[in-house]
């Protein structure tokens, strides 16, 4: 069987060939005067975990040293280095801020060091695995290398996936969490990539960098609460950064507020869609804007009446989630095409 540390190295770095999308990250300015030489022992600390699978962030360091070994340095053993952190009273990764880089070194016998933090792992809405590390040149404090290593499911990460169920079931493959946590390793091979000297970086503005580019597509159908029971669906989107984002809603309701009578209404929405939560698979929501509708009431081919209504529109709700992207919701909608309120189930894809 292949070491788990070699295989991982070799999938996060044959997936970042493929193209694993824009690496974020880079060296800093430090990084000439103090950059480690190939063959430079390395040691990688224990991870942070911020998640609820105590899993993700050994495998997330077992890829990190692999990548490094792989780049040519001579990376410590992590058995060898928690037993020396142990020694020195470290136990648990989240000590290491408390203590100065140059006792780190000291502690394991290494002048580069390794930080990394484990953020989440298929929560977000297009994002499997979110991370970051950083490279200290413990004898003089200097941050050498900071990067990212998000990675979302996508058309690589399911190629590959396809590929290794392929080979799990030829049973030439790895199985267990490698195999399981593709994601990883695409979000590793994306940071390790971005460990080049050219690739100079500012800390505070890598930092500062806004959310990437969210944009959903979906569909509500549902029916108004009136008791003509409007009949109304249509597709909406939203697209922003964060919690908030722009929405766009395109209607079409059918009722029969008398006998004999049918009311037909085609909406246009356009207003602003807030998201809390956005890191839970049940996010809460609300939104509202302005609305613009072409009512129409007609007996057979008799056209009764015709009117355009402008009016505010707002909906509330909560989607749960998948991990692939995909969402189920159920909302309370106000407005013209829900027959002034109604109840809308709907669909979603994120990307």
């Amino acid at each position: 069987m292949v070491p788990m540390k070699t295989a991982f190295g070799v999938l996060a770095v044959g997936i970042l060939l493929c193209g694993c999308g824009r690496p974020l990250g880079g060296v800093t300015v430090a990084f000439r005067q103090y950059q480690p030489e190939p063959g430079a022992k390395v040691a990688v600390l224990p991870f942070t975990n911020e998640t609820a699978d105590m899993d993700i962030a050994p495998l997330a360091r077992e890829g990190i040293a692999a990548g490094f070994g792989r780049l040519g340095y001579s990376v410590m053993d992590l058995d060898e280095c928690d037993a020396k952190l142990r020694e020195g009273g470290i136990t648990q990764a989240g000590q290491l801020a408390a203590v100065e880089r140059q006792t780190l070194g000291e502690l394991v016998g290494a002048d580069f060091v390794v930080f990394g933090e484990v953020e989440e792992f298929g929560a977000r809405l297009n994002s499997e695995f979110k991370s970051s590390f950083r490279m200290v040149h413990a004898p003089s404090g200097e941050t050498l290398w900071v990067a990212r290593g998000d990675a979302a499911r996508g058309p690589v990460q399911d190629l590959y996936r396809n590929r290794i169920s392929a080979a799990r079931e030829r049973g030439d493959l790895l199985h267990g969490p490698l195999v399981k946590n593709l994601d990883i390793a695409c979000g590793l091979g994306r940071a390790l990539s971005t460990f080049t000297p050219s690739n100079i970086v500012d800390e505070e503005e890598l930092a500062s960098r806004p959310d990437p580019l969210l944009v959903i597509f979906g569909v509500a159908t549902g029916s108004g609460f009136s008791e003509d029971s409007q009949f109304f669906m249509g597709p909406w989107a939203s697209i922003g950064r964060g919690r908030l984002q722009l929405e766009i809603g395109l209607w079409r309701a059918e009722g029969e507020p008398a006998p004999f009578v049918q009311r037909s209404v085609s909406e246009f929405d356009l207003g602003v869609r807030r998201t809390w939560r956005e890191d839970a698979r049940l996010r809460p929501f609300l939104s509202g804007g302005l609305s613009v509708a072409d009512v129409e009431e007609a007996a057979g081919a008799v056209i009764l009446s015709e009117q355009t209504i402008v009016m505010p529109y707002a909906a509330a709700g909560v989607d749960w989630w998948l991990p692939w992207g995909y969402a189920f919701g159920l909302q309370i909608r106000l407005g013209t095409a829900a027959g002034g309120a109604g109840f809308a189930l709907n669909v979603a894809f994120a990307f």
